[in-house]
């Protein structure tokens, strides 16, 4: 699993605005994946999104915060896997995951945890 911050620049400052989750086909048979928002994460350029790897879009609804763990959050593969059912029911070698900043800010700041 790697973890790439893409920024966007406005009024010369630099705001995170997408994080892309690339991991190996095998973790799709995974219900929940897991990460830390504490690792260190790579900070690219939004023009630099590779255009080249399929990419699935996580909604807010499909995170879930850790009980465990202060900063690591969840991503619900299987509502994914639901929603995206229309593409093929086989995935490629490398997919990625984008979750917009955002909605990994509000769900950091939920009282409800799973």
């Amino acid at each position: 699993m790697i973890l790439t911050m893409y920024n966007q620049y406005q009024d010369d400052q630099s705001y995170p605005t997408w994080l892309v989750i690339t991991i190996d086909k095998d973790l799709w048979e995974t219900e929940i994946i897991y990460f830390s928002v504490h690792q260190d994460i790579v900070q690219k350029d939004m023009d630099e999104i590779p255009e080249d790897v399929p990419s699935f879009s996580v909604y807010l609804e499909d995170l879930v915060r850790s009980s465990e763990i202060f900063g690591k959050v969840g991503i619900n593969l299987t509502q994914v896997k639901n929603r995206v059912s229309g593409q093929p029911p086989r995935f490629p070698d490398s997919t990625q995951l984008l979750i917009r900043v955002i909605d990994l800010e509000e769900v950091l700041t939920f009282s409800t945890i799973r």
